[in-house]
């Protein structure tokens, strides 16, 4: 009986070492398993990135290549649109030299279109005289319209007051240093007023040597294109009858505009020199006063515009 348990107890001893022993050799196949996934997977992954990289790599060689064939379409884009915008130029110069409107070449040097686009033409160049010393300035400006013979007018005009100033310079300039003041004498003009008829503005003259206040004054200039010739007030009022009617009407518009009533009647009286210091626009002429002419210099000067319509009526 004790035999046969000895033996019993071996038999379940030897069992559980033999279930040991697959258990642990199942073990090892399951890890061998895993072991072998995990590989094929770190392969796989491996493959991915290796295929990622050369896919960023072909990408960036493409990228790298397109700009040269890029910048080889824009210059040959750009070639032809330069080739194009020069045919039409050369087609519009070609239409505009045939209506007279453009650019001529001659000799191979441009020829600038004409300064002034007619006698009529509100532009205008700007000439100028001047002298400095070191105290006293002199200068005087004036417009020059493309127009030959008012051209040479207004310069002599211009010019006629420039010589009178430099015929008192140099004891204005002593005035000026003896009491170390910089002033001097100029002329400059009014914006004209230009039709197909007349050019008409007015020049003004400024003196300053260091008095209360600078000294001014306005000289007229109307000129008739058609006949070539300066305009005075007999080119509009015909007689001394329409002249004194035309004072009347003048001294009617500025009796409520602050003269010395005295002085506006005496001003308006029917003397032709009373009438000459006048400008013209479009469709009236207006007359200026200067400063003391109609009351005192802190009254200021005075202008009044009478219509054509009110001329043809006086």
């Amino acid at each position: 009986m004790q035999r046969k348990c000895i033996i019993l107890g071996l038999a379940i001893l030897i069992l559980g070492l033999a279930i040991l022993i697959f258990g642990l050799i199942g073990c090892s196949s399951n890890n061998n398993h895993a072991s072998k996934e995990t590989q094929e997977a770190a392969a796989d992954d491996s493959r991915e990135t290796v295929t990622e990289k050369e896919e960023v790599s072909n990408d960036a060689d493409q990228k790298a290549e397109e700009p040269e064939g890029n910048k080889a379409d824009v210059k040959s884009q750009d070639a032809d649109e330069e080739l194009k915008e020069d045919m039409t130029d050369e087609k519009t110069l070609e239409a505009d030299i045939e209506t007279g409107t453009g650019e001529a070449e001659t000799n191979g040097e441009e020829q600038e279109d004409a300064a002034f686009l007619s006698p009529t033409s509100t532009e205008y160049d700007i000439e100028k005289v001047e002298k400095h010393g070191e105290w006293a300035e002199i200068s005087a400006e004036y417009p020059v319209f493309g127009t030959e013979e008012a051209d040479k007018a207004i310069e002599m005009e211009a010019k006629k007051h420039f010589e009178e100033f430099e015929t008192e310079f140099e004891e204005n300039e002593k005035l000026l240093a003896e009491i170390s003041y910089e002033g001097g004498e100029s002329l400059y003009f009014w914006e004209p007023t230009v039709t197909d008829d007349y050019i008409s503005f007015m020049f003004g003259h400024v003196m300053d040597f260091g008095g209360p206040h600078p000294y001014t004054y306005q000289y007229p200039f109307n000129y008739d294109l058609k006949n070539q010739r300066e305009l005075s007030i007999q080119d509009f009022v015909k007689n001394e009858s329409r002249l004194s009617n035309l004072g009347d009407l003048i001294y009617n518009k500025l009796e409520n505009e602050g003269p010395e009533l005295d002085m506006l009647e005496e001003a308006t009286q029917p003397e032709w020199d009373n009438f000459q210091r006048f400008i013209l626009m479009e469709d009236s002429i207006i007359f200026h006063y200067e400063h003391y002419e109609l009351g005192p210099y802190a009254y200021g000067v005075f202008d009044v515009e009478v219509t054509f319509d009110e001329l043809n009526e006086l």
